[in-house]
Order: structure tokens, then sequence, then C-alpha cells
């Protein structure tokens, strides 16, 4: 019946503190795994804003580049005599 005991883990004796220990330890641990998984949850939520913000730079530069190619190629095109005033 000691043995029972004994795997049981009851208060009191060397099998109990080591599990009470052990659990102890995986809360401990279970709580810096929550806290870091809050941290890396804000970066990735940052991180998406930075990229929307700079995709939206993007599109704004390409957009700018694309009207820039159109003044210089009109404004390298000549126009055939017959448009010619």
């Amino acid at each position: 019946m000691s043995d029972l005991n004994s795997k049981k883990g009851t208060p009191g004796n060397a099998g109990g503190d080591s599990a009470t220990a052990r659990i102890s330890e995986l809360e401990s641990l279970f709580a810096h795994l929550e806290r870091q998984h809050e941290q890396l949850n804000a970066v990735v939520i940052e991180q998406g804003k930075v990229i929307t913000r700079l995709q939206k730079k993007l599109d704004d530069l390409n957009e700018s580049m694309m009207g820039q190619e159109i003044d210089r190629i009109h404004a390298t095109q000549q126009k055939p005599p017959h448009y010619l005033p």
C-alpha cells in the first residue's frame, strides 16, 4: 500500500514533492511561452502594418514612374508631318 501512495504523489512524500516541482516547472515554462507568444504576435502585427505601408508607397512610386515614362514617350515622339499645323 505504501508503494501505491508514493506513486500517486501524495503530499508529504518524496514522490509528491517531485511531481509538484515538475508541475511548477511546467507552469513556469508555459507562462514564459505564453509571454513569448504575445510578444511575437505583437511583432507580426506591427510588421503587417509596415508591409501595408510599404506596399502603398511602392504602388504610388510605380504609378508616378509610369506617368513619367508616358510623359517622356510623348515628349520624344514626333508628330507625323500631316498632323503639324
